[in-house]
């Protein structure tokens, strides 16, 4: 009875031990199961982060790309190499699509998260004509030599526009009856002599929303200025929000805004000064369009007020030049892109 015993015990604790063997194998293989799915989700976590920390870097120059090199990411767990393609070295993308692969090593492990996104540039608002007025709470005062053309400078683009356009019918009457007919001989634009449209769908809230967009990063002027604001190659966005003076042969490029409380001082220009701006001048209330001396707005002029402001008085005369310009608006949206963050819509994500 002992010996049979000693054996039968002898067998069960082999047995058990082999048990015991493979269930701790079994906890170990699922230990490492559950640590390389930890590693794994954590690279995958790392790798879109540094993703959303490279898009978030892009929507202040859109343009970046590192030189298309690598770009390092360091975050608290961890790091990712993020490599941005655009259309220029990867053929299947278009002008405004991105490809960002983000990598992230851990030992012998690699992860690696790929996103194609669409840049969403900021858009200067459309102009209705080389003049629009977008309130209709104004006084016209109309004298000199003044030139308004709707008819583009640059002739790119062949339809054109009105000369200007007005919020309702009693706006353009307003025009036309305090006006000379000699006077309405210099409003010219795609609709003939003179050019004064209506175009009851024109909005000041879309114009005041986007100079708010501008404010924070603009560039502004008080007292005088006798250089150029901005250039061709690099344009920019100039506000004027108290007192300004231009004074002398001055250039400028982008976009202009004079803000309700704002004046901006052209009437010292003399013959031997001019000022020409290439771009978008945008005008939020009162402010007197003085054009004394010689001036020369090429691409577009918006006019509008918040409700409840006072009436806006536009005086234009001296050597006043409103050209409508569709190349020169090219500086504004090339401002507009520099100052207001870019936007992105994910198109794919795929690991």
């Amino acid at each position: 009875m002992g010996r049979p015993l000693i054996y039968i015990c002898a067998i069960t604790l082999v047995v058990l031990g082999i048990l015991q063997i493979n269930l701790n194998n079994r906890h170990i293989a699922l230990a490492k199961r559950t640590a390389s799915y930890a590693n794994d989700a954590e690279m995958r976590n790392i790798a879109h982060s540094g993703i959303e920390a490279t898009l978030y870097k892009l929507r202040d120059n859109a343009s970046w790309r590192n030189d298309h090199n690598p770009y390092v990411v360091d975050l608290e767990h961890g790091s990712a190499s993020v490599i941005i393609e655009d259309y220029t070295t990867n053929s299947s993308l278009g002008v405004d699509q991105l490809k960002l692969t983000s990598k992230v090593t851990f030992a012998a492990d690699t992860s690696l998260v790929n996103y194609k996104v669409k840049i969403i540039y900021p858009q200067i608002p459309e102009p209705p004509a080389a003049l629009a007025l977008t309130d209709p709470d104004f006084t016209p005062n109309f004298y000199g030599s003044f030139d308004i053309n709707g008819n583009d400078e640059s002739g790119v683009d062949t339809v054109g526009l009105p000369g200007v356009s007005v919020i309702d019918q009693q706006s353009k009457d307003k025009i036309l009856d305090s006006t000379t007919e000699g006077q309405l001989d210099q409003i010219v634009g795609n609709t003939g002599t003179p050019s004064v449209e209506v175009d009851p769908a024109m909005d000041f809230s879309s114009m005041s929303d986007f100079i708010d967009q501008l404010e924070s990063n603009a560039t502004y002027l008080t007292g005088q200025y006798t250089s150029d604001l901005g250039s061709e190659n690099n344009p920019g966005v100039f506000m004027v929000e108290d007192y300004a003076k231009i004074t002398g042969d001055v250039n400028g490029y982008g976009i202009l805004v004079i803000k309700k409380s704002g004046d901006l001082d052209l009437t010292d220009l003399d013959l031997a000064g001019t000022f020409n701006f290439y771009g978008l001048v945008l005008l939020e209330n009162a402010w007197a369009f003085d054009g004394k001396g010689t001036v020369g707005i090429h691409g577009s002029v918006m006019m509008g007020s918040p409700e409840g402001s006072t009436t806006t008085s536009i005086d234009l005369g001296g050597n006043l030049n409103l050209l409508y310009n569709s190349t020169a608006l090219n500086y504004a949206k090339e401002a507009a892109e520099q100052t207001i963050p870019a936007t992105f819509e994910v198109l794919d994500v795929y690991e």
